[in-house]
């Protein structure tokens, strides 16, 4: 356990790196990187299970927290009411099982990075997070896994809100009732994209109740899909009136 502490970081150097660890956690720490692009990760993690980043605070990172290193699995990793700001993103995931991301506050200033970006993993939910600023809100890449997205709030993107891409047989992503503020503010796109991967079908992703609140900016549309999807409904905007591109 790494509790109630300060740790300032050097250039290029961790805060906390953890590996092969089979139970741990991580809370009210503070992260106080060098604040030099490239060089500074507040938490890394691979190979663990049954470890839990709770309520820390992140500054001057390049990414806050970073999870899988390597194709190991890990099981059981839980991010949850951290406060971090970082150059390119707020919070990675790959090859994970069993993910929880919520209530996280990130700001980002990077613009083309991810605040959140979840890739490779099954059973996973990103819910409650408010994200500020990066190139995209939450990128999602899934093969054949599952998760939900819900009640994020996503603004001052500089190109989409969100990418969800699946592939394979089997996965669905679930993205429900989550906000948006300013999307396209630099680059040309839709807020919600969706680019299926070989194998995907139809029900592959699942589109309910989001709300974008934002002006028209760069956008084109408000959902573009490559591909049908079966459940699309409910999804509204407040003062634009951004047309969907769904096959």
């Amino acid at each position: 356990m790494v509790q109630g502490i300060t740790i300032v970081q050097g250039e290029g150097r961790p805060g906390v790196f953890l590996t092969q660890s089979s139970v741990g956690q991580v809370s009210g720490v503070t992260f106080d990187g060098s604040g030099v692009l490239g060089g500074d990760y507040g938490v890394l993690l691979d190979s663990c299970a049954n470890v839990s980043i709770i309520g820390n605070f992140f500054q001057n990172q390049t990414q806050p927290v970073t999870i899988g290193l390597s194709p190991a699995m890990s099981q059981s990793i839980a991010v949850i009411s951290n406060t971090m700001s970082g150059f390119s993103g707020g919070i990675g995931a790959q090859n994970v099982n069993i993910l929880d991301i919520s209530q996280n506050q990130i700001q980002a200033t990077s613009l083309l990075g991810n605040a959140i970006i979840v890739e490779q993993c099954n059973n996973f939910s990103i819910t409650g997070n408010t994200t500020d600023g990066d190139g995209t809100g939450i990128f999602v890449s899934i093969t054949g896994g599952t998760g939900i997205c819900s009640q994020n709030i996503i603004r001052n993107c500089q190109t989409n809100g969100a990418v969800i891409q699946p592939e394979g047989p089997g996965g669905n992503v679930q993205f429900v009732g989550n906000q948006f503020g300013e999307c396209g503010l630099g680059g040309v796109g839709p807020v919600i994209l969706v680019a299926f991967g070989l194998g995907s079908g139809p029900d592959s992703v699942t589109l309910l109740t989001n709300i974008y609140a934002g002006h028209a900016n760069l956008l084109n549309f408000y959902i573009q899909s490559t591909n049908h999807i079966n459940v699309v409904s409910g999804n509204t905007q407040l003062q634009t009136t951004l047309p969907n591109m769904i096959p």
